[in-house]
């Protein structure tokens, strides 16, 4: 498995872990940046990365596995 998927997974598993935003957007201005700033294009193209892993054939879709990576990931990053 290479070493984005493994990004991936971690990042879906710590999404798991969250039950409220950590940091909330202040005004929907913070969360809708000008197309010409880097960090905009930075978020899109996380977004369609996010997307395209949701919805990849290759992804591993077993029930159990899910729970003990989200388990994992949240006593991990517990502190976070």
């Amino acid at each position: 498995m290479s070493l984005r998927w493994l990004c991936a997974l971690g990042v879906l598993a710590l999404v798991g872990c969250t039950s409220q935003p950590i940091l909330a957007p202040q005004s929907t201005q913070a969360s809708s940046a000008p197309a010409e700033n880097d960090e905009a294009g930075l978020l899109m193209q996380m977004n369609a990365f996010e997307h395209d892993l949701k919805v990849s054939p290759d992804r591993v879709r077993d029930a159990a596995l899910e729970r003990y990576l989200e388990a994992l990931t949240c006593r991990i990053a517990d502190a976070y």
